[in-house]
């Protein structure tokens, strides 16, 4: 017995150390321990080295690699992260990632030929999924088509998904969206570059305390440069760069009167120039008679905006209320038309707007104005403002134009240089406005 249990010790020792000496099932599958990983995950999966079973894709630039590319999503998911590695370019189209996915792109993930959906879809109902990297999404505009009865995007999600990063990745080339965050509730979405897209990266239809950050936007040549669209709350966007679109900067939308309104949103220090239309846009499309509320807007710089002479401000307010807009500045809006650094009209009411620089409005011409005054809603506070005219040929024609809304204070605004001065408020207030407040503290010359 004495024999048998040292040969047992023995046995017991030599299957330590053989264990001790296999490979991990991370090395087995082509994988290895991250290193600083953003997520919980601290095994990494290269695909190039397949994941198990499931084999590797060509990534050879060539072939569809989707269901290769998908086995091996799905397996890792809640195990490792999965890793496109530099240099290769997968071709794919609606990879689904699930919950407890990690995908990092150092290469480049590529839209097929032809009929094509999202290239990246966060599935529905999916919770804590993280997109990462310096890659590529390329929705491969130029020879990509639209799925029957689908849209072709760069990341999309579906409904119900939570707790969602996306981070540090470059998409271009796109069909449609390049970014669509659809009824998501928490996500960041930070230091993302958006290039030559058709429709506008969005958090629309439900999506909640999500959070839009140091995003760099150019060329999105069909809608907004970014749109909260049909009902979102508690999210923002702050320090972005977007520019050279085709319609506005930075937008509120929704398509009819009976769709969600956003509210309790964030629009803070980002740059804004180059737009086809407005810096900032809320609007409400047919039928719409409600307003969005409860928006921050503030520390945003606009210039060079309305390149296409719409006329419709900088700062175009057509259904807001509730909300503040401060500390912004609107330069070079627009043209030789009419054009406003701001212009409150629709529905909008109870607005503070203070403390913003709108200078050398309407380029071109002396049709540039501070703000236009278009609303039939009340109490509207227009107050410390600064509007200007520095250039040796002036093109501000007045500080303010229209209409003074019911209820409305609208005093201790400088403008300077301007061709007309203050400008002539109309309306039943007008008089009350001009007499008790004082509007404008104005000179037709520097000092």
């Amino acid at each position: 017995m004495h024999i048998r249990g040292a040969d047992m010790k023995i046995k017991v020792s030599f299957l330590a150390l053989l264990l001790c000496a296999t490979p991990s099932f991370a090395d087995v599958d082509g994988a290895s321990a991250a290193t600083g990983a953003p997520s919980s995950l601290t095994r990494v999966v290269n695909v190039m080295k397949g994941y198990g079973v499931h084999a590797a894709p060509k990534c050879d630039g060539a072939t569809d690699d989707s269901l290769a590319m998908q086995a091996i999503i799905t397996a890792a998911a809640s195990n490792a992260r999965v890793l496109i590695p530099k240099g290769v370019v997968c071709r794919v189209h609606n990879l689904s990632l699930p919950s407890a996915s990690h995908l990092t792109i150092e290469g480049t993930l590529k839209a097929p030929d032809g009929p094509m959906r999202t290239v990246v879809n966060i599935a529905s109902g999916a919770d804590g999924v993280t997109i990462d990297g310096s890659g590529v999404i390329d929705g491969n505009r130029a020879n990509a088509t639209v799925w029957p009865r689908a849209s072709a995007g760069g990341i999309s999600s579906g409904p119900a998904a939570s707790n969602v990063v996306v981070r540090d990745v470059t998409i271009q080339h796109v069909l449609h969206w390049p970014l669509n965050i659809v009824g998501v509730s928490g996500c960041t979405l930070e230091r993302i570059v958006m290039r030559d897209g058709h429709n506008s990266p969005e958090m629309a239809a439900g999506t909640n305390n999500c959070w839009a950050r140091h995003l760099d936007i150019e060329g999105i040549d069909h809608d907004g440069a970014w749109v909260f669209y049909k009902g979102v709350w508690n999210s923002g966007i702050t320090d972005s760069i977007l520019k050279n679109g085709y319609v506005s900067g930075i937008a509120l939308y929704n398509d009819n009167g009976a769709q969600n309104l956003s509210h309790d949103i964030v629009i803070k220090n980002n740059e804004i120039y180059g737009m086809g239309k407005s810096c900032i846009d809320a609007s409400v499309g047919r039928g719409g008679t409600n307003n969005h509320y409860h928006v921050t807007i503030t520390g945003n710089k606009c210039y060079g905006n309305d390149t296409r002479g719409t006329h419709l401000g900088d700062f175009s307010l057509n259904a807001l209320e509730r909300s503040k807009i401060s500390g912004n500045s609107s330069t070079a809006v627009g043209g030789a038309t009419a054009s406003p650094g701001f212009r409150i009209g629709g529905t909008s009411s109870e607005l503070e707007i203070t403390e913003n620089l709108i200078l050398n409005p309407g380029p071109g011409g002396t049709l540039g104005v501070g703000f236009t005054l278009a609303t039939t809603g009340p109490r509207i506070r227009i107050e410390n403002n600064t509007v200007l005219d520095n250039q040796a040929t002036r093109t501000t024609a007045y500080g303010f134009t229209g209409e003074v809304p019911p209820n409305s204070v609208i005093r201790n605004n400088a403008i300077l240089n301007t061709i007309g001065g203050c400008g002539a408020l109309t309306g039943p207030d007008a008089t009350t406005v001009s007499r008790i407040h004082k509007p404008c503290t104005a000179s037709h010359h520097m000092q």
